[in-house]
């Protein structure tokens, strides 16, 4: 991100950088200002000791200042244990000083952030004594939740900061607010740990219970559909612009992948004319055409890239064409570690409308799905296959944490793990199961159940986490009537 200073008095202004893993999933839209101006600015309440040139604003410990922003913005900081933000829904922020040091502010919101350094000076030395927890012990049972309150306590600009960490993931998990989730049966030890001391700490045992089943009989698996073989193939486009950045390696990554969702859709969709596309070109759509690119986005490490559709047919459910904008800094490094073919098979998955077109098969018990604590799929296709995996579940899981660009838009990573829509990477393979291609079924797609991998929804007691797809999904800008 290129960080644009000018002095404003009393206005903060911060370049909006278009990133992966928008908050609401944005269109092309939503994207940054290619010139690198300063698209937005904040006014900030004036007090006797801050001073701001544009992108740097120094406080004293202790010192507190305020200002508006979009509604809804998400706002972090690198280390709040320095600067500390907070937020109201009304777009009203509040950045604190904390304790000596520098950390970086920002806020996320359509898929833009933005960012403004922060430098504390005037802070006593902080002495941390010890940390103590709200509950000594949590009772849980697989999927429900407690939180638990930590306290820092000690002299001086001590920080309220700690972070989280469970001794078992598979067992219980908490997040960074202190939430924690059973899992699986068994118990787990809670740790928080101060930011400013990570030598005082204190923890809790998590214990889960399973809860007595009640016996059911197995069910007889529903027989899966055999597609009628048509004359129509389904034929995806993969179009490298001429500054693509892609390596021929690379672009042979795409093409296989659209071959293989090529062997599991089997009929094709009506072509449509005259359609322009990102890269300034007007062509014919025969099915799907998928704009490929590098780009810079934010180094090694962190967002891995963008994909979805940017325009849908009629009916809102299947895309007419889409991008997939990998980041040029982690390409080398998927290459290397065995993860590149399937990671762009699953935003391949995206552009076709998994996680992005799915939206009315969605059921969650909070508004927006980014708010809600369980989220599930009811598309009659997808969940008969769930069931016929023996899907115990009402509907089939969806990812409910990670944050935007991994909630909603994957199944659940702890029921499923190495299955390919997961929001996580596996470098021992990522199998296309049926549950995925029940999915494409409820899109509208004709689909070859026979081509899809050989999958069981694995023990989740003894699996772990893969490798997060950080990622933005793309939705669409309109819908096409051919």
């Amino acid at each position: 991100m290129k960080n644009v200073k000018s002095a404003l008095g009393l206005t903060l202004a911060l370049t909006l950088g278009l990133v992966a893993c928008g908050t609401s999933q944005p269109s092309e839209s939503g994207s940054a200002n290619p010139t690198g101006t300063p698209s937005a600015s904040i006014p900030l309440t004036q007090t006797s000791n801050y001073r701001y040139d544009g992108y740097n604003l120094s406080l004293t410990v202790g010192e507190s200042v305020s200002g508006t922003y979009t509604a809804g913005a998400t706002w972090s900081s690198t280390n709040p244990a320095v600067a500390r933000v907070t937020s109201a829904a009304s777009g009203v922020f509040t950045v604190t000083g904390v304790s000596n040091g520098t950390a970086y502010v920002r806020a996320f919101t359509n898929g833009t952030v933005a960012e403004m350094r922060v430098t504390v000076t005037g802070g006593t030395t902080a002495t941390v004594s010890g940390v103590t927890l709200s509950a000594s012990s949590v009772s849980l049972t697989p999927g429900t939740s407690k939180t638990v309150t930590a306290t820092v306590q000690g002299s001086g600009s001590v920080s309220q900061a700690v972070t989280w960490s469970s001794s078992n993931t598979g067992v219980a998990t908490v997040d960074g607010t202190g939430r924690v989730t059973g899992v699986a049966a068994g118990s787990a030890t809670i740790t928080a740990t101060s930011v400013q001391n990570a030598t005082k700490k204190a923890s809790l045992t998590a214990t889960v219970t399973a809860p007595t089943p009640t016996p059911t009989p197995t069910p007889t698996p529903t027989p899966t559909p055999t597609p009628t073989p048509g004359a129509d193939t389904f034929n995806i486009t993969v179009i490298f612009p001429a500054n693509s950045n892609l390596t021929e390696g690379q672009k042979a990554a795409f093409t296989s992948a659209a071959n293989r969702w090529s062997q599991v859709i089997a009929a094709g969709l009506p072509d449509v004319a005259n359609v322009r596309i990102s890269t300034g070109q007007t062509i014919t759509v025969d099915d799907v055409a998928i704009v490929a690119s590098g780009a810079d986005i934010d180094g090694p490490g962190q967002i891995l890239g963008q994909a979805g559709p940017r325009q849908a047919r009629s009916g809102g459910t299947l895309p007419l064409w889409g991008e997939m904008q990998f980041d040029s800094a982690d390409l080398a490094s998927m290459e290397a570690n065995g993860t590149l073919q399937g990671v762009i098979l699953h935003e391949m998955g995206h552009v076709l409308g998994i996680g992005t077109l799915w939206s009315k098969f969605l059921s969650a018990n909070a508004s927006p799905c980014t708010s809600a604590t369980k989220v599930q799929y009811s598309g009659t296709n997808g969940l008969r296959e769930y069931k016929n995996l023996n899907g115990q579940a009402a509907g089939v899981p969806v990812e409910d944490q990670y944050g935007a660009g991994t909630k909603c838009g994957h199944w659940k990573e702890s029921v499923f793990q190495s299955e390919l829509m997961t929001g996580f990477a596996s470098r021992g393979g990522m199998p296309m199961s049926k549950i995925t291609l029940g999915a494409l079924a409820d899109l509208g797609y004709t689909v070859n159940y026979a081509a899809a991998d050989a999958y069981t929804i694995p023990n989740v007691a003894a699996q772990s986490l893969g490798v997060e797809i950080k990622e933005r999904l793309i939705t669409p800008d309109g819908i096409i009537n051919p």
